[in-house]
């Protein structure tokens, strides 16, 4: 996914009441792709460039460990540990995109 496309799945995700403005998206995009957690790969066609993210091993291991973090807050308050692992699956990106 390029920026704008996670830009406005940010906007779905969150029943459309928050999309990330380019100067939030795009610094942010940077920083993780400085820190290995995204890599990207300049795509040209014709005068268009694009510039599509995927998450690496790196950031998947992040988010099993924000995933983790999830569960162990939600076993405090007494939330089913399925719900949860389909509340965490519904809100992060889809990496095969």
């Amino acid at each position: 996914m390029h920026g704008f496309e996670i830009m406005e799945e940010i906007f779905e995700r969150t029943g459309r009441v928050w999309r990330p403005g380019l100067g939030t998206i795009y610094p942010t995009l940077s920083w993780l792709e400085e820190n290995g957690y995204v890599e990207s790969v300049l795509e040209v066609r014709g005068e268009k460039a694009r510039k599509p993210y995927r998450i690496t091993a790196k950031g998947l291991a992040a988010l099993k460990g924000v995933s983790n973090c999830e569960a162990r807050g939600a076993g405090e308050l007494g939330l089913d540990e399925n719900r949860l692992e389909g509340h965490v699956a519904e809100h992060h990106f889809n990496r095969d995109r």
